[in-house]
């Protein structure tokens, strides 16, 4: 009988702490609009930034949403790779308006082939998946390499490639992963040159599911965060500038399909 209940309490031990495991939750660090020049200044400043990181307890993964370098050029790119791979946590890269452009010489293709030689991500392209946990993170590009300018544009292959792995992931909660926000800019020292362009065609797209928890981007220099139909609108602030910051994301589970989403914001 003994015997009975010591298996009956070892079972509900192991059934409690595979129910705490599958609760885990997240700890994401955000990195935005670093605009890394071959300088003095860049290279303190990527120092800081990835010490100051890497002093952080309990970070699960660190997502750049763009906007890492200020002059698209080789030797931007390959000195700030070159920077983070000092970060003792997993990262991963999303591309913005001052990443990559054609007609400079520097394009998307040759961005991609130096992230996936400087980083053990090899990506074949910026739209791409990352799983943790229960959480699917989907990493959307919005860059158009093809016409420099500041506003942002999802191209219809794009928007057709995030509808098919909304609809894969239907079962997991979902965090969009990109630089330009969907939320139009209300900061008078940014023209509105800077929102997303054709707008309305993303949001038909999201718009047909309810496991989207969070859309995380940068662009426009500043912080903000709206929660509209259930999903948090997070808008951070550059890691640039005279005060650089990064925002550390906490995720935490209060049910089988329900997220909390607090924010923290850091200076380095």
């Amino acid at each position: 009988m003994k015997k009975k209940i010591y298996t009956f309490i070892l079972l509900a031990i192991v059934l409690f702490i595979g129910t705490i495991a599958q609760a885990k939750d997240l700890r994401v660090i955000q990195v935005t609009d670093f605009h890394y020049k071959h300088n003095e200044d860049s290279n303190i400043r990527l120092t800081n930034l990835v010490r100051s990181i890497n002093r952080t307890k309990d970070v699960d993964m660190i997502i750049f949403t763009g906007d890492n370098i200020d002059s698209a050029n080789e030797d931007n790119l390959k000195n700030f790779l070159k920077g983070i791979k000092r970060l003792n946590v997993p990262y991963y890269i999303q591309i913005g308006n001052h990443d990559c452009f054609k007609s400079g010489g520097f394009d998307k293709k040759e961005y991609l082939h130096l992230v996936n030689k400087y980083t053990p991500k090899h990506l074949k392209s910026f739209n791409y998946v990352v799983k943790k946990d229960d959480i699917v993170f989907i990493f959307v590009d919005g860059q158009k390499a093809l016409m420099p300018g500041p506003n942002g544009y999802f191209k219809q292959d794009t928007l057709a490639w995030l509808d098919k792995n909304l609809a894969k992931y239907k079962k997991y909660n979902v965090v969009l992963v990109q630089h330009f926000p969907l939320l139009r800019q209300r900061d008078i020292s940014h023209p509105t040159s800077h929102d997303l362009y054709k707008v309305n065609e993303y949001y038909d797209v999201i718009s047909k599911y309810d496991n989207i928890i969070a859309i995380v981007a940068g662009h426009y220099h500043y912080n903000r965060e709206e929660q509209i139909n259930g999903v948090r609108h997070i808008i951070s602030s550059p890691a640039s500038g005279e005060t650089p910051q990064y925002k550390i994301i906490y995720l935490q589970k209060e049910g089988k399909n329900n997220y909390s989403i607090m924010t923290n914001v850091v200076d380095f």
